[in-house]
Parts: structure tokens; C-alpha cells; sequence
């Protein structure tokens, strides 16, 4: 399937930052999130780029077995991520912090949503995983919006 292409100067996030600044130095392991939304955003922009191993990695150890690599690669191919809309973020500083999100993706050719209230944890060397969503009623995609695809067109000429 083909993959989703930078917008020069932007993460695959959504953020104004360029990749190699925002994500890229999580992927790669060179820096850890401070905050859960930083690492939901980071998780993202794995979907964007297949990286199977950061979402296995970045998994919370209670939950990570209920995971199959494999699934996950095979659906993640299937997939072409199009946007990220942060609905709310508790950023408590605490040890666990709930992420509501939408991401929009396509899968033949259908603009699909995944609405999740994410729960992640930060363990004792302050690192942030995620533990488990719960799935959110869908949010409503007019015909005359913003395509969340990110093409600049309205939904009802562009992915509708």
C-alpha cells in the first residue's frame, strides 16, 4: 500500500516540527517521551512508518503478550494512516495518563477511523508505555469539513 509522504516541515504526528526533531529521535532511541500524548504521538507516526518493534517496545510488559508482531505488521500494511486528532490529553505528570484520540486511516480504498481512550503508564525510570484503549463512539465526518487525509479538499470530493 502506499505510504503517507511528508508535508515538508511537519511530523506525521500532526505537530510543526519536522520528524527527525519530534518522533524520529523516539523511534530511533535516543530520547524517551515526557508525556503520555508524546508517546501516543510517537506511536502514531509508527503506524505511519511500520515500525512494528517500537509499538511491540513501547507496550506496557502487563499487556505486550496479547500482542502479535506479526498481526500487527500484516494489519499495519493494510492500512495508510492519513491524520491524528488529539481529543483530549490528561497529561497529569503522574505515573498513568489517558490519551483520547481519533486516527484516520484508509484500507481499500474507505477512510476508516480508530476513536480510542488510551490509558499509559510510566514505570519507575520514568519511561511512558501503553497499557490498553478503550474504544470511543466515532466522531461525525461532515461532507463539507476538511478531509482528514490531509489533502486540503473537502471530505465529500476527496476520500467520501
Amino acid at each position: 500500500m502506499h505510504k503517507r509522504t511528508l508535508q515538508a516541515g511537519r511530523c506525521y504526528c500532526g505537530l510543526p516540527t519536522d520528524y527527525s526533531l519530534c518522533c524520529g529521535p523516539l523511534h530511533r532511541g535516543a530520547a524517551h517521551a515526557e508525556t503520555a500524548e508524546q508517546l501516543m504521538r510517537s506511536r502514531y507516526s509508527a503506524c505511519c512508518l511500520d515500525l512494528v518493534d517500537y509499538l511491540i517496545d513501547t507496550t506496557h510488559a502487563s499487556t505486550k503478550a496479547s500482542y502479535q508482531p506479526q498481526e500487527l505488521a500484516d494489519w499495519l500494511q493494510q492500512s495508510q494512516w492519513c491524520s491524528l486528532q488529539i481529543v483530549s490529553s490528561s497529561n497529569g505528570g503522574g505515573h498513568s495518563d489517558h490519551v483520547d484520540f481519533v486516527a484516520y486511516h484508509q484500507e481499500d480504498k474507505q477512510l476508516l477511523q480508530h476513536r480510542e481512550y488510551s490509558l499509559f503508564k510510566r514505570d519507575a525510570d520514568q519511561h511512558w508505555y501503553f497499557v490498553g484503549g478503550e474504544h470511543r463512539n466515532d466522531i461525525a465526518i461532515e461532507r463539507n469539513q476538511s478531509c482528514p487525509c490531509g489533502s486540503g479538499k473537502k471530505h465529500k470530493k476527496c476520500c467520501l
